[in-house]
């Protein structure tokens, strides 16, 4: 008993002096009170099919706003419990699904959370609506609950009133310093000056930088609506231009639009209008001229008693303009007249398959006109025999073809009665001279031995000058 006592006393005795050391000890400075931050599940996003895409971009927002409060678990983590908790659930039932109440309360006791948040954004004409709902499940009773009706908003503006719904109070938000997101979040720091520009170009920097970003389908929702509207601005400035071009009726006008709009909405319009305006232009200028040469025939009969009227239109007994049957046109030196039957194609196409056929004939006068320049100049002095002449003429004349004549002038044209085109093409005197001496001269250089017994000291652009000047009477 004694001993008992004894060790009884002892041990107040060290608890006494062990309470006296520590009051001697000097008092640590006070820290502030850590506050934890309660845990919360946030189920997976409820949205339409047409803005799936930016699931993972609005369910960020959510979580930013909500992490000024809670510790927020989310995304694949929560979505990946919640198949597992309701495929487990659903097995062990006689019920083909799980019961919900259960399901939600055993997918927030997973993650060791009363607290689970869900959230719908419902998509309506005109805007969305935006629905947020925080529960504690065990005593059932509703922590927050908020919704946010968003008129006329895109999906971009939706992301940043979610934030809003799922943000705590101004005063809560005013006692947290602001996230360094410069420092900690680079991707987010771009992303808040990229949206802050709403430029297609500084878009495409971030999605350069962030291929998979967070951010990365709401980047691409927002170049769609840029290019969508600079696409529909594009098409109200096209609708300007042609409003005024239609006004205007004029060719050089809905040329201009072709040119500055080769593929436009109105493009095969104008070019129908091009050709119109253009086939009427050829009509009226026919009809002047049919006009015209018939004065001019009535005159020339009158003067020197030629009845215009024997030039008839081959297979019918329609006065046709002299022209027509060869007649000498004044300022045509040598001249052809082509033809080309009624086509669909229309009367341009016609006029230049008639004046295709012209130029054939006109290079064979051509021929003639040459060889018989030839021998004027050179038969009349001596300068060769006969067989060295026509190995002159026949070297010269080989340079001439129907090819070479593409570029001379069109005279005159006309619509018989059955519809047939007619094309007068010729040349004048100062183009025949500068014709002929072009194909001397290339003649002279590819045929240089033949060229050289005729040249008789004369330089070869004289005597080819010489021989072009001569009239073929």
């Amino acid at each position: 008993m004694y001993k008992l006592f004894r060790s009884l006393s002892l041990l107040v005795c060290l608890l006494a002096l062990t309470q006296t050391a520590f009051a001697a000890k000097p008092a640590k400075s006070a820290k502030p009170p850590q506050t934890t931050k309660e845990k919360l599940v946030l189920m997976p996003l409820r949205l339409g099919d047409e803005d799936k895409n930016l699931q993972g971009a609005m369910e960020t927002a959510l979580v930013e706003g909500l992490q000024h409060r809670y510790e927020v678990f989310s995304g694949e983590q929560v979505a990946r419990k919640a198949r597992e908790i309701f495929m487990k659930e659903s097995r062990n039932t006689s019920r083909k699904e799980c019961d919900e109440t259960r399901c939600l309360q055993g997918i927030a006791e997973s993650f060791q959370s009363e607290l689970l948040a869900t959230a719908n954004v419902t998509k309506q004409d005109g805007g969305y609506f935006l629905a947020l709902s925080i529960r504690n499940l065990y005593d059932n009773k509703d922590v927050y609950s908020k919704s946010l009706g968003c008129r006329g908003c895109d999906s971009f503006q939706v992301v940043e009133k979610l934030k809003e719904l799922s943000g705590v109070p101004a005063a809560v938000v005013v006692d947290e310093p602001a996230p360094a997101r410069s420092a900690t979040d680079p991707e987010s720091a771009l992303w808040n000056e990229v949206k802050s520009t709403n430029l297609l170009d500084d878009y495409q920097i971030y999605l350069a930088q962030y291929p998979k970003g967070k951010y990365v389908a709401l980047a691409n929702s927002r170049i769609s609506k840029i290019k969508e509207a600079a696409a529909n601005e594009d098409a109200r400035k096209e609708q300007q231009v042609w409003a005024a071009v239609e006004q205007s009726g004029g060719e050089a006008d809905y040329q201009r639009y072709l040119n500055d709009y080769p593929q436009g909405g109105f493009a095969g319009l104008a070019q129908i209008k091009v050709r119109k305006i253009q086939d009427e232009r050829t009509a009226r200028e026919q009809q002047e001229q049919q006009a015209l040469n018939a004065r001019r025939q009535q005159q020339a009969a009158q003067a020197d008693g030629n009845n215009a009227s024997d030039c008839v239109y081959p297979n019918s007994n329609d006065a046709a303009p002299t022209w027509v049957c060869d007649a000498p046109v004044d300022g045509v030196e040598v001249g052809a007249v082509g033809s080309f039957g009624k086509s669909a194609a229309g009367v341009a196409f016609m006029k230049q398959m008639a004046a295709t056929e012209a130029r054939v004939q006109l290079a064979q006068r051509m021929k003639v006109q040459v060889a018989n320049m030839l021998q004027q100049y050179l038969g009349a002095r001596g300068a060769a025999s006969q067989e060295i002449l026509d190995r002159v003429r026949s070297s010269v004349t080989r340079q001439i073809s129907n090819e070479t004549l593409v570029g001379t002038r069109i005279y005159k044209s006309r619509i018989g009665p059955d519809g047939t085109m007619y094309v007068l093409v010729g040349l004048d005197e100062e183009a025949v001279q500068k014709m002929s001496e072009s194909t001397i001269r290339i003649s002279m250089n590819k045929d240089t031995e033949l060229w050289q017994q005729l040249r008789a000291g004369k330089a070869q652009d004289e005597l080819a000058s010489e021989i072009a000047r001569q009239r073929v009477q």
